[in-house]
């Protein structure tokens, strides 16, 4: 049977470049039961299709794609044998295609992944208007909170390690469900297979009141790490890109707005883009019309090295793409002018972002210019970086005030009679006198239950934690502390609010 073939397109997540570009296979070319995989030279072209002129077979026997892996063997973690994937059905010095076997290794990775199909570019925005300075934006814009962030970071550093086979990636699941349940926001579990079980993506959705089919998206990958045995408390990789996520959906909720938002936390992005490439690949078989995708992915690390200063947003974008990031760049223009934002082209990518590539949909990536000397380590703490803020703060507002530009609102959608206790019941800790010299005094409000109060330095280290307290305000004696500027986290097992506290003597 003739049928137009989809394209089949392999994007390597390994940072480096695209050796295997699979391009849009020919008119000419049959897909039929009989499938075999094929390879043409000129160009790096692989095929998964009925042979015909020109084309090495790699493989005589038909199969799908998820039979074929393809495996960076430089790049495969510490402890992993390439020969668990297969005998070699290609090799071009750098890169392998293997055929494992019926059953598919259970260990994946950015350097080891099945092909994936890559689908048509959808009918989407292939131009969007100019922005304007519009003052729900700004006032969205304004509600997203460093401090927030600060703790957001430290407190999902804290589960250690979030690969998604290991145990604390659930437990930092159900934390941020319920961070974000507690902002008012209804959030989505949503599940998928993996090779030797399932992990999650939490999705919030704000439905548009006027285009509720039109989709604008927010994502980051919650889970960190390169297996589940080591620890990588991932700090920027990726608690920054999902503290922004989380930011936004806060700054979001009292909203309402035309197009329907969605905001996203990707599961096991480290074993292979497989949360995101979940939604993609299912949003694009039920037609869903999704204008825009966002996603940020390590945005806390801005050095300056010599007399170039880095504090720089990376936008990666494809060819569906650029009117995507240049509109990114002129809302970030209007509303943090202060960020400085730089273009990079590419046909391959290092994050979720791909997965929206490879199932037609316009998406752009944005993250530090320069990776970090903790990246993938047990050091990718949030003491590392705290020097680099505000960047990472800047970089979470232009992001929010994008996809919020891209939503259009229309207002709080807040009744005037809503009863002042709702309006009143955000978490919040009060600190005074700011500056303090000895003793300061310390009010918490709405937490659901007594919270745990710690005192972190501007390195991120905790210099006291304190016993639950029964009633507020309380008075904390820091007579012992040095002088400096302090963060009071205040805790519960769903809630965080936080306060600054200044010494001076």
């Amino acid at each position: 049977m003739l049928t137009t073939a989809c394209a089949l397109v392999f994007f390597l997540s390994a940072g480096i470049q695209d050796y295997l570009y699979l391009i849009p296979e020919e008119p000419d070319l049959q897909r039929s039961t009989e499938d075999v995989l094929a390879y043409r030279g000129n160009g790096q072209m692989v095929y998964l299709g009925t042979e015909y002129s020109g084309f090495e077979l790699l493989d005589t026997e038909p199969g799908c794609l998820e039979n074929y892996f393809i495996v960076l063997p430089e790049l495969l973690p510490p402890g992993w044998d390439l020969s668990e994937y297969g005998d070699a059905l290609f090799f071009d010095g750098y890169v392998y295609i293997t055929k494992p076997g019926e059953d598919s290794p259970s260990r994946i990775c950015a350097a080891a992944r099945p092909l994936r199909p890559v689908l048509p570019v959808r009918t989407v925005a292939a131009n969007y208007p100019q922005p304007v300075y519009d003052s729900d934006v700004i006032n969205i814009v304004n509600s997203v909170n460093q401090d927030s962030l600060i703790s957001i970071v430290g407190r999902l550093e804290q589960f250690e390690s979030r690969f998604w086979s290991n145990d604390s990636f659930p437990a930092a699941r159900d934390w941020a469900a319920a961070w974000l349940e507690n902002e008012g926001c209804a959030v989505e579990v949503q599940s998928f297979p993996m090779s030797s079980g399932i992990s999650q993506n939490l999705i919030v959705t704000f439905p548009g009141t006027i285009h509720p089919d039109q989709y604008v998206l927010l994502g980051a990958h919650l889970d960190s790490g390169r297996n589940g045995q080591d620890i990588f408390p991932g700090a920027d990789d990726n608690a920054s890109g999902s503290a922004a996520v989380m930011e936004a959906a806060r700054a979001m909720v009292p909203y309402e707005f035309q197009n329907t938002v969605v905001l996203c936390l990707w599961g096991a992005e480290e074993a292979g883009t497989v949360g995101s490439y979940y939604y993609a690949s299912n949003a694009a078989a039920a037609g869903e019309e999704i204008i825009a995708v966002l996603n940020t992915d390590m945005i806390l690390y801005g050095p300056s090295i010599g007399p170039i200063s880095y504090d720089i947003l990376n936008l990666d974008y494809n060819d569906n793409s650029l009117a995507l990031a240049q509109y990114f760049s002129n809302v970030s223009d209007i509303y943090v002018p202060q960020l400085e934002v730089a273009y990079n082209y590419t046909t391959y990518g290092v994050s979720d972002y791909v997965s929206f590539w490879q199932c037609g949909f316009t998406a752009i990536g944005g993250n530090e210019i320069v990776y970090p000397p903790w990246y993938h380590t047990a050091y990718d703490q949030l003491e590392n970086y705290v020097e680099f803020f505000p960047f990472g703060t800047n970089v979470a507002k232009a992001t929010t005030a994008t996809l919020a530009s891209l939503a259009v609102p229309t207002g709080t959608g807040i009744a005037v009679d809503t009863p002042a206790e709702i309006l009143d019941a955000t978490p919040s800790v009060a600190a005074w006198p700011c500056p303090a010299s000895r003793t300061v005094q310390v009010s918490v409000s709405g937490m659901n239950q007594n919270p745990v109060l710690s005192l972190f330095d501007l390195s991120g280290r905790c210099v006291q934690a304190y016993d639950t307290f029964s009633e507020y305000p309380v008075s904390l004696d820091l007579s012992g502390f040095s002088c400096g500027m302090y963060l009071l986290l205040a805790t519960t097992s769903t809630q965080t609010a936080s306060a600054r506290v200044l010494l001076v003597r």
